[in-house]
């Protein structure tokens, strides 16, 4: 069983998001409704052969693979496997539970043997960066008209030339929704990381003003104590 997702923005997060897609599935997989018990029936341990969970025989289930393909304008390695544990609180060389997501950079020019492979995706990732190239360091204004000049390239170029000419308003129309988010995602982004240096430097000038030099330097490594002495002092 694979499951597969696409990113546009850098997560450090797929590999916990896997987990909880492949726990959904495997439920769904083994559950009893499927062996004709009630939908209601979220307790139940039959799996769809019949078998019990709590039974003698053991019940298999799909050996799974876990891969995301990123294609967003921060760079990023060609490849990278992001893991479960690293989501731990309590980091552990030996996790009980583990799970490997691998990342792949699908951005034109990247993992050329994975792209020789699958022609569409290689020629989306070409329409992607022409997008990209000419609208590089432009106003929203301008974002439909770029979008339609590389439309126009990969036509002349018979890059996804078929489906461009089939479906041109569609593809505009999703492509500037897809850049007008992902430019929503970089302010917020860039708002949050403003407002989070302020509040930080608003506490350190609190504590070193309180004389509390061993306090200022452990709100430099401990997250969940800066956050709290935050709001004790009223910044958050």
């Amino acid at each position: 069983m694979s499951i597969y997702e696409h990113q546009s923005t850098v997560c450090p997060n797929m590999a916990l998001r896997s987990l909880i897609y492949f726990v959904a599935v495997i439920k769904e997989r083994i559950s009893g409704r499927h062996n004709g018990s009630s939908d209601n029936d979220e307790n139940s341990t039959v799996v769809r052969d019949g078998r019990n969970l709590y039974g003698k025989s053991l019940v298999k289930i799909p050996t799974p693979k876990f891969v995301v393909f990123y294609n967003g304008a921060q760079k990023q390695p060609e490849k990278m496997t992001q893991y479960l544990s690293d989501s731990f609180e309590q980091k552990t060389d030996d996790p009980e539970l583990e799970l490997k997501c691998k990342v792949y950079n699908i951005n034109y020019g990247k993992n050329r043997a994975i792209m020789e492979k699958c022609r569409w995706l290689d020629e989306y990732m070409m329409f992607v960066d022409k997008v990209r190239e000419y609208h590089r360091s432009k106003d929203e204004d301008d974002l439909e008209a770029d979008i339609n000049k590389a439309i126009d390239y990969c036509i002349e170029n018979d890059v996804l030339k078929e489906f461009l000419l089939e479906r041109r308003g569609e593809v505009t129309k999703v492509m500037a929704l897809d850049y007008t988010f992902d430019k929503q995602l970089e302010m917020e982004r860039a708002d949050a990381w403003k407002e989070g240096r302020v509040a930080m430097s608003k506490l350190m000038n609190k504590l070193l003003d309180d004389g509390n030099i061993e306090e200022a330097r452990r709100v430099t490594e401990d997250a969940e104590y800066c956050e709290r002495l935050m709001k004790e002092y009223g910044i958050i």
